[in-house]
C-alpha cells in the first residue's frame, strides 16, 4: 500500500530508523529491467545473421556467374577442337587415299621393272650367245662388220636410256623412301600425340562430372 513504511529488524545494531523508506521510494530504488539492452542485442545479432546470410549469397552468386562463365569457354573450346579433329580426319583420309595411290603406282612400277628385268636377262643371254667364240668359229654368226656396227650402236643406245631411266627410278625411289621414312616418324609422334589428347579428354571429362555433381549439390541449397 502507498505510503506504507517498510522496517527492518530493530535488534539489528546496523538498522537505523532513519534507514525506513515508503513504497514509492521503494519502488524508484528498485533496479530497472535492461529491457532495451536485450532487445538492442537480439537486434544487432540478427543484423549480423542478415549481413552474412547476404555475403553468402553474394558469393555464391559470383561463383555461379564464373562457372557459368568458364563453361561457355569450355564450350567454346570444345567446338573449336570438335571442328579441328573432324578437318583432321578428313585430312587423314586424303592422306591415306594419296598413300594409297602411292602403293598401287609402286605396284605398277614393280611390274614394270620385273618386266624390264627380264628383258635385259635376255638381251644380255642373247649377247652373250653372239659372242661366243665357237659360233663365230663354226660361222653361225654373222662376221659383216656394218651389221654388228649397228647392232651394238642399236644396243648402246637402248643400253644408255634404260641406264639413265634406271638412274632416275632409283634416286625417286630412293626419295620416296625418305618420305616413307619421314611419314613413319611423323605418324608415331602424331600417335603419342593422340594418346597424350585422349589421356588430357579423359581427365577433362573426370573434372566435368566432378564439376556437374558440385552444381547440382549448390543448386539444390
Amino acid at each position: 500500500m502507498a505510503g506504507q513504511h517498510y522496517l527492518s529488524d530493530t535488534k539489528n545494531p546496523f538498522f537505523e530508523l532513519e534507514d525506513d523508506i515508503d513504497d514509492e521510494t521503494f519502488l524508484k530504488s528498485a533496479p530497472t529491467r535492461a529491457s532495451g539492452s536485450s532487445y538492442n542485442y537480439v537486434n544487432n545479432f540478427d543484423n549480423e545473421l542478415e549481413v552474412k546470410r547476404q555475403q553468402l549469397m553474394q558469393r555464391r552468386k559470383e561463383i555461379e556467374e564464373r562457372t557459368i562463365h568458364s563453361s561457355e569457354r569450355s564450350i567454346s573450346l570444345l567446338r573449336d577442337s570438335e571442328q579441328i579433329g573432324a578437318a583432321t580426319a578428313e585430312e587423314l583420309i586424303r592422306q591415306r587415299e594419296q598413300l594409297e595411290r602411292t602403293e598401287k603406282r609402286l605396284d605398277d612400277i614393280n611390274s614394270t621393272l620385273r618386266f624390264s628385268q627380264k628383258h635385259i636377262q635376255d638381251q644380255v643371254q642373247t649377247n652373250m650367245a653372239n659372242n661366243h667364240p665357237s659360233l663365230k668359229f663354226r660361222g653361225l654368226v654373222d662376221d659383216d662388220d656394218d651389221e654388228d656396227r649397228k647392232t651394238n650402236s642399236s644396243t648402246n643406245n637402248i643400253t644408255k636410256v634404260l641406264e639413265k631411266n634406271l638412274d632416275e627410278m632409283s634416286g625417286s625411289l630412293a626419295r620416296l623412301k625418305g618420305l616413307a621414312i619421314g611419314l613413319s616418324e611423323e605418324i608415331e609422334s602424331q600417335s603419342d600425340l593422340i594418346d597424350n589428347i585422349t589421356d588430357k579428354t579423359e581427365r577433362t571429362d573426370i573434372t566435368l562430372q566432378k564439376q556437374n555433381k558440385d552444381l547440382t549439390y549448390l543448386l539444390k541449397k
